[in-house]
């Protein structure tokens, strides 16, 4: 699947160039770019989702509208994510878990979120 436009500027060649708002104003050429484009992003990001998600944007045309309500229902704060992850650490034990391999995965997982949240944890 390609990504780049051509029809574009250089500086403005990634798809995410066409997420604009409210579309493009000007000759029918250039509208019906802008909506091509549009219309392949938000296919994109509706083929990417799973179909829990699909349900907060099935009528949304304007694929920013689709990125903006997505990322307002799921993105979690550095926050929320760091308490969650600290959590788990401190609260996991190892007869939870099939194995060592998955308790020691598991806290693995629970530490790069930490980390990602801007958290170092010791070893």
């Amino acid at each position: 699947m390609e990504d780049r436009c051509n029809q574009c500027p250089e500086s403005k060649r990634s798809l995410v160039g066409h997420l604009g708002e409210a579309g493009v104003t000007g000759n029918a050429s250039a509208i019906n770019h802008w909506e091509e484009k549009n219309d392949r992003a938000c296919g994109m990001i509706t083929f990417s989702t799973e179909q829990g998600p699909r349900v907060h944007i099935g009528k949304i045309e304007i694929a920013t509208k689709m990125w903006s309500i997505l990322k307002d229902q799921y993105e979690q704060s550095d926050l929320i994510t760091l308490h969650l992850a600290i959590r788990e650490l401190t609260q996991s034990k190892q007869s939870d878990f099939k194995s060592i391999q998955d308790y020691a995965d598991s806290l693995k997982r629970a530490a790069t979120r930490c980390s990602n949240a801007g958290e170092e944890v010791p070893d």
